[in-house]
């Protein structure tokens, strides 16, 4: 390469935090939705409420991320 760097602190910073958010939320949502679902008469909804959830959680650490790496990055 020449000498250029592939990502700076910033970006990484940005990239660890928005992904603990999602560790976070995922520790503390997923245990209520799941109870609520299992306790109710939609037990057959499981998979599928567990899927979305992974797919809605990875959205949202992607665009939490993306504005953090613009806003620790500064104004460019």
């Amino acid at each position: 390469m020449d000498g250029q760097r592939l990502t700076t602190e910033p970006e990484i910073t940005a990239y660890l935090v928005a992904h603990a958010i999602g560790i976070v939320s995922s520790y503390v949502l997923s245990p209520m939705i799941f109870r609520t679902v299992a306790n109710g008469s939609l037990r057959w909804m499981l998979p599928m409420v567990g899927i979305g959830m992974s797919l809605v959680i990875m959205v949202v650490v992607l665009f939490l991320f993306l504005y953090m790496r613009r806003a620790f990055s500064g104004n460019q």
